[in-house]
C-alpha cells in the first residue's frame, strides 16, 4: 500500500509570437517577434487565478501537515514574473528557502534542445540551475527534460551533469508488467521517478468531466484510491495552472486540494520531495528506456511537437538557425533562436484528432495550427533576414551549406543503415532516430 506521494507541479508560460508578425517589415527589431502585451495579460490572469492561490495552499499544507512539494519553473516564466507578477516569484522563492518546495532543474527555455544538440541541451539546463541557485541559494539535484521527455541517453546526460534523480512518465509500453509505483534506476545509475498518469489525469483532465463515471471526484475518494494503490510511492504530476486556470475555482478544485491534503494526512500518507524518496524507498529496480518518451498525449512520445510536416519543417529550421548562430558565436541572436526553440510553438502546430487535439487547441493562442506554423515561419525568416544584413548573404549561404539538418541525417541513416554510417556521431544520431526507430539506435550503439 502506498504511503509516499511525490506531488510535482510544472510552472511555465512561453513567449508567444506576435500575431501581427506577417504584416511587419523584416527591418523591425527582433523584440517585436513576441507579443508582450498578450503575455502580460495571460500571466496576470493566471497569477491571480492560479499561482498565488496554489502557492498559498501548499504553504498552508506544509505548515499544518509538514507536507513537501516539488516544483519546476522555467527561466522564460521567471523572466515574465519579474516584469509583471513579482509577488508570485517571491512566494515561490520563500517556499523553497523554507524547505517546503524542492526546485527541479530543466531546460531554461522549456525547449526541444535535447533533440537538436546535446551541448545546447546541457547549456540550457545549466542556465536554469544557475538561475535557481542564484534566486534561492539551493542547487537542484533533481531534474526533468521538457515535458518529461526521456530516454536512456537523456539519463546518461543527466548523470554526467551530476544529477541524482530524474522525473519522467510511467509509460506502459516501456514498463510492461511493471508499475510506475516503484523507484527505478537507469543504466547510468540515475534514480527515476515515474508519473502515475492515471491518478494525475483524474485531477488534470477529468475533474470537471460530468460524463466521467467517477464524477464528482471528492477528496476522500481520491485519497482512498491513493491508499489502495499497490507499490512504494505515487508521483502525481500536473501543470500548476490546473488549479484555478484549467479547472476554475468555481469547480471546487481548491476545496478538493485542501481536503485531499487533510484526508491524506489523516490516512498517514506522506508528501515528500523527489530527493527524499531514497530515504523512504530503499529498493530500486533497473529500467531501460530505448525510445524517447514524454507525458504528452496518448502516444506519450515526441509526436506532440514533431508529428507532422509543419512541425518537422519548423524543427529543422530552428536546428538550422541554431547551427548558424553557434558557428557565428552571436550571443544576441542566440537568445532569439532559443526562444523559437520553446516547445509550445511546435505544440500549437499539432493536427491530431479527438481529445488530444482538443488539448492542443485549448492552449493555442492563434486558434489554428496553420496560423501557428506561418507565424513561426515568419519569425524564422525575420531572424534569417537579420543574419543576412549583419553578416552578408554570401557568408550565411556558405554556412548553411555545411549544416546538416536533423531530418536529413535521420533519412540518410535510415536508408544507409547505422553500420554503413559507422556511427560517426552516435549519440546525436541516436537522439533523432529513437523518435521513430529505437531498434536502429541499438544497432548503432552496438556497431558504432
Amino acid at each position: 500500500m502506498v504511503r509516499n506521494v511525490v506531488f510535482f507541479m510544472e510552472m511555465h508560460q512561453p513567449r508567444r509570437l506576435n500575431r501581427l508578425l506577417h504584416y511587419q517589415s523584416s527591418m523591425e527589431p527582433l523584440d517585436l517577434l513576441f507579443d508582450d502585451e498578450l503575455d502580460r495579460v495571460i500571466l496576470g490572469r493566471i497569477a491571480a487565478r492560479s499561482y498565488n492561490k496554489v502557492l498559498d495552499t501548499i504553504k498552508e499544507a506544509n505548515r499544518e501537515y509538514g507536507f513537501k512539494f516539488v516544483v519546476s519553473i522555467t527561466g522564460v516564466l521567471i523572466e515574465q514574473l519579474r516584469r509583471w507578477a513579482p509577488q508570485v516569484l517571491d512566494k515561490l522563492i520563500n517556499l523553497i528557502k523554507d524547505d517546503a518546495v524542492e526546485p527541479v532543474a530543466e531546460t531554461y527555455y522549456h525547449s526541444l534542445a535535447y533533440l537538436i544538440d546535446e551541448g545546447e541541451f546541457k547549456e540550457q539546463v545549466m542556465m536554469h540551475v544557475k538561475l535557481i541557485e542564484e534566486l534561492t541559494g539551493r542547487r537542484p539535484v533533481t531534474v526533468q527534460n521538457t515535458e518529461f521527455m526521456y530516454s536512456d541517453d537523456v539519463g546518461r546526460v543527466f548523470s554526467e551533469m551530476g544529477f541524482k534523480v530524474a522525473l519522467t512518465e510511467g509509460v506502459e509500453r516501456v514498463l510492461g508488467f511493471r508499475q510506475p509505483t516503484y523507484l527505478y534506476k537507469s543504466p547510468s545509475g540515475l534514480l527515476l521517478l515515474l508519473r502515475h498518469y492515471r491518478l494525475s489525469d483524474d485531477v488534470g483532465f477529468r475533474f470537471t468531466n460530468k460524463s466521467w463515471d467517477q464524477y464528482p471526484l471528492t477528496a476522500d475518494k481520491y485519497v482512498a484510491w491513493l491508499r489502495a494503490t499497490w507499490g512504494d510511492l505515487v508521483m502525481i504530476g500536473l501543470d500548476m495552472e490546473t488549479f484555478g486556470e484549467h479547472m476554475p475555482e468555481e469547480s471546487g478544485i481548491f476545496e478538493f486540494l485542501r481536503w485531499m491534503f487533510r484526508h491524506a494526512y489523516e490516512s498517514n500518507i506522506r508528501f515528500i520531495t523527489a530527493s527524499e524518496v531514497k530515504e523512504y524507498v530503499p529498493s530500486s529496480y533497473e529500467l531501460n528506456v530505448n525510445e524517447v518518451i514524454s507525458w504528452a498525449d496518448v502516444e506519450k512520445d515526441t509526436s506532440a511537437w514533431i508529428g507532422n510536416e509543419m512541425q518537422w519543417t519548423s524543427f529543422n529550421q530552428v536546428a538550422m538557425l541554431h547551427g548558424l548562430v553557434k558557428e557565428l558565436g552571436d550571443e544576441y541572436l542566440r537568445n532569439y533562436v532559443r526562444l523559437l526553440m520553446v516547445s509550445d510553438h511546435f505544440y500549437y502546430m499539432s493536427t491530431k484528432h479527438g481529445a488530444p487535439q482538443d488539448v492542443h487547441n485549448y492552449f493555442n493562442p492563434y486558434y489554428s495550427p496553420y496560423r501557428a506554423f506561418t507565424l513561426h515561419q515568419s519569425a524564422v525568416h525575420r531572424v534569417l533576414s537579420y543574419l543576412a544584413r549583419t553578416y552578408g548573404n554570401t557568408s550565411i549561404t556558405r554556412l548553411l551549406a555545411r549544416i546538416k539538418l536533423p531530418s536529413e541525417l535521420a533519412t540518410w541513416v535510415k536508408g544507409e543503415s547505422f553500420t554503413k554510417a559507422q556511427c560517426p556521431n552516435a549519440q546525436y544520431t541516436a537522439r533523432l532516430i529513437t523518435i521513430n526507430y529505437p531498434k536502429l539506435t541499438q544497432t548503432c550503439n552496438t556497431t558504432g
